[in-house]
């Protein structure tokens, strides 16, 4: 079990880490997170706020920065299922839930640290600009540095927080999608020859796209390119034009 759920935590590490997108979020994140931050520290001024909390001030920008990481839980999840590779994942584990938990420990860690530098990144902002707008210890403030309890507790509160938004995001994204049993009846059902695997996927509610209509069951003539169909001379096919063939060869 552990040496199963060290290989997917892995594999699923290499797929968020060569997706482009990941590194553009993360990026985003860190650059809105203390951006926004540095905006609310600076505009901020003693005279006319002396009873700001600054270390509230300080973490603004979090609440920006939580948005773009539920992006990244959420594409961590339906990526997957967009682009088909969610067929290859649950065909190589047999365990969704180790899947399930690979993802969560994979995103939980990667949103840990850029949750980290977000908040020190701007916790350093806040440091930098305060003193500057009358928040100077004359007027009873204390600088803001971790070893401080209160800042210490509200960086690592703001962490832990968006490693749980982050989470939350993926179970959303988790429910929302299609789920393993579906996608792999959808495989099933593909690989079922002529229309009986696309019959199945319909009274499943399952998309099929036109690659999976052309799977090895619906072989195309290589003059028209329409599907050539298998009649069958049984009165159990339903497609009214079947029934007109089998009545007409019945009749005969």
């Amino acid at each position: 079990m552990n040496s199963l759920l060290a290989e997917v935590v892995h594999a699923e590490w290499t797929k968020l880490r060569t997706v482009r997108s990941t590194a553009w979020l993360l990026a985003t994140a860190v650059v809105l997170t203390v951006g926004v931050s540095a905006i609310a520290v600076s505009v901020v001024k003693c005279p006319a706020s002396c009873t700001a909390d600054t270390t509230k001030t300080s973490l603004t920008g979090v609440m920006v920065g939580q948005a773009i990481v539920a992006v990244l839980a959420v594409l961590v999840m339906s990526g997957e299922y967009s682009t088909g590779m969610i067929r290859a994942t649950i065909t190589a584990i047999p365990r969704r839930l180790v899947m399930l938990s690979a993802k969560a420990i994979i995103l939980t860690g990667v949103v840990l640290v850029v949750a980290a530098v977000s908040v020190l990144g701007s916790l350093l902002a806040g440091r930098i600009f305060l003193p500057h707008n009358g928040f100077t210890r004359a007027a009873g403030f204390v600088p803001l540095s971790m070893y401080h309890g209160p800042t210490l507790r509200a960086a690592m509160g703001s962490v832990l927080y968006l490693g749980l938004i982050a989470l939350f995001s993926l179970g959303v994204a988790c429910s929302s999608s299609a789920t393993p049993r579906q996608a792999v009846a959808q495989r099933r059902a593909m690989a079922q020859p002529g229309e009986g695997g696309l019959a199945i996927a319909r009274q499943l509610g399952l998309r099929v796209s036109s690659e999976e209509r052309r799977a090895p069951g619906r072989r195309r003539c290589s003059g028209t390119g329409r599907p050539r169909s298998r009649w069958r001379v049984s009165g159990r096919d339903t497609t009214p034009g079947r029934r007109k063939y089998v009545h007409r060869l019945r009749s005969r």
